[in-house]
């Protein structure tokens, strides 16, 4: 093939990529209605390291979520559209660390409004409190961190600092930007019935916006052990069974700079993450990837609230 030749391929591949792209991403629209859980506890072990993690799910009035988010002075910060948003929040801990974060999103769109965490530990270093403002342009950092002096003091008497990180331009218009957290809502909602199916999204995750790809590779059988509970069941319950669930691969990618050394997270693990959802339900029984320090692991689901 002649460099003429070769040019215009490269061309339209990128053209395939981009308009598949849009294909998978534009118009995204969630139905919150498929949600029925509202509480998931999980637990990894390996080694010696044992980390533990609950999520929660729940609609909030938009009124009331309004008044916990920061107010940019960059962009136009991203608001709701209906009377309602999910929130999320997700508790981990893991070697002495502990995490609180609270998620708003949108429940159509999967849109994030604003993520705020505080991070705890047994060194100064690990107290940290950080809120991060969507807008259209990129994402506000507001961050408190502790001091020798301040760290038994309210994070809000914490050493400040503020920046904005602007969404590289090779993001896609019209592209709402979610949060890795959110991604427990996204398999909940999004129309992942099969192998073959695929849903895209892009996050905002260690100052840098993520392309990930959830993508079904096929239908298995895990061994699940963990407590149901809910309205409609009389009393708690134990499932330990073999289960068919769907393996879901979790592909994020850096949007710039494949090479920055950042790499995709998801509830603390990295590497190749795969994700087995029960179809019925939508919630994970079990996520697995590379845990900090022991290795290639899983997180098991203990503990499920159904709605």
């Amino acid at each position: 093939m002649d460099k003429r030749g070769a040019v215009t391929g490269a061309v339209v591949f990128s053209l395939l990529l981009c308009s598949l792209n849009q294909a998978l991403a534009a118009g995204s629209s969630y139905d919150p209605s498929r949600v029925q859980w509202s509480r998931l506890e999980f637990r990894a072990s390996k080694l010696l390291v044992t980390a533990s993690s609950e999520v929660e799910i729940s609609r909030q009035p938009s009124t009331s979520a309004r008044r916990q988010w920061l107010t940019p002075n960059q962009g136009t910060p991203v608001e709701p559209s209906g009377p309602e948003v999910i929130h999320v929040e997700l508790g981990s801990k893991l070697l002495g660390k502990t995490s609180d974060l609270d998620l708003w999103l949108d429940p159509v769109s999967g849109a994030a409004f604003q993520r705020t965490q505080l991070e705890t530990g047994k060194k100064v270093r690990h107290h940290r409190h950080r809120s991060l403002r969507f807008t259209d342009e990129g994402v506000l950092s507001s961050t408190y961190r502790a001091t020798e002096e301040t760290v038994d003091r309210p994070y809000d008497q914490w050493t400040q600092s503020e920046s904005f990180e602007t969404y590289p331009l090779n993001l896609p218009r019209q592209e709402v930007v979610g949060e890795p957290s959110g991604l427990f809502y996204l398999l909940a909602v999004a129309p992942l019935e099969g192998p073959g199916d695929q849903a895209l999204t892009y996050v905002f995750s260690k100052g840098q916006v993520m392309r990930v790809m959830l993508a079904v590779e096929e239908w298995t059988e895990v061994g699940v052990d963990h407590l149901v509970s809910g309205p409609s069941l009389p009393d708690e319950a134990r499932v330990k069974e073999r289960r068919r669930v769907m393996r879901i691969r979790l592909d994020g990618q850096p949007l710039v700079d494949h090479d920055s050394g950042v790499d995709f997270e998801f509830l603390g693990l990295k590497g190749d993450v795969e994700v087995f959802l029960d179809p019925e339900r939508r919630y994970p029984v079990q996520i697995s990837g590379d845990i900090k320090r022991a290795g290639r692991g899983n997180v098991r689901l203990q503990r499920v609230v159904l709605k």
